[in-house]
């Protein structure tokens, strides 16, 4: 698992490459940040929407993706 928002690298990929889940902020969850990310099954927004995740890639690579909907 691996949380990404502020204070992550401003590439994104810093220590993806192994990991099965990320807890995500605002960065762009697209097919160059998942091809870092050969092992990722979720990523979890922590807001309200799931604008910056590619669903479409997400659901060709079996990705699960959530978000908080009752967020602040």
């Amino acid at each position: 698992m691996i949380t990404l928002g502020p204070g992550t690298p401003s590439d994104g990929f810093s220590g993806v490459e192994t990991a099965e889940g990320a807890i995500a902020g605002s960065l762009t969850y697209d097919r160059a940040f998942m091809d870092r990310a050969p092992d990722l099954r979720v990523i979890a927004r922590t807001g309200i929407g799931v604008d910056t995740v590619d669903i479409d890639e997400a659901t060709r690579r079996g990705i699960a993706v959530c978000n908080a909907p009752d967020a602040p």
